[in-house]
Formats: structure tokens, sequence, C-alpha cells
């Protein structure tokens, strides 16, 4: 999928090479832009995320706490390694789950 010059993979890659562009993967992947009341199949590309694991309620589980407040300096920490290091920048995602 990455290699076909079409592919949203290949249009997110192509937006990161224009100066000053911000990657939105809710508004620039199909796939993360459900339609109210519509059933239909996306493609999904390959992506890597940050994520946590576990099992519990994350309402009340002390752990689930405390890796969601570990994972936010993480991403973010990323987030502006990219945009100063690579040229890179990028909205983060919302938190699903």
């Amino acid at each position: 999928m990455g290699s076909n010059p079409a592919s949203p993979t290949h249009e997110c890659a192509a937006r990161l090479d224009v100066p000053g562009a911000k990657l939105d993967l809710k508004k620039d992947l199909d796939a993360y832009q459900a339609k109210r009341d519509q059933f239909r199949v996306v493609s999904v590309p390959d992506l890597q995320y940050l994520m946590i694991d576990g099992h519990g309620d994350p309402n009340t589980a002390p752990a689930y706490a405390g890796a969601v407040k570990a994972l936010y300096p993480v991403a973010y920490k990323l987030k502006f390694a990219s945009k100063r290091n690579l040229g890179r920048d990028c909205r983060l995602v919302r938190r699903r789950g």
C-alpha cells in the first residue's frame, strides 16, 4: 500500500515534504473520518502508534491513569523532536479506547 502513489500513506508522506505543512491524520486519512449512520469499508495504512495495554475499568484503574499520564509527555516529546530535527510536524490524534 505504501508504494502506491495514490495510497493514503503516500499522500500523508507527501504532505510532510511541504514546508510548514502539518500532518493531521484525522483530516488527511479517510479512515479517521467516521461518517454518522453510515457503514463503509476503509483502507487503513500501516502506521506506528504509541499505546498502552492493560485490562480492567479505565475509569477506576489507577494503573491506567498512570499509564496515560506517562504517555502524553512521550508523545509530545516525539512530536517536537520530529518538528525540530526532521522539519515534520503533526497533530496528535486523540486517545482512543
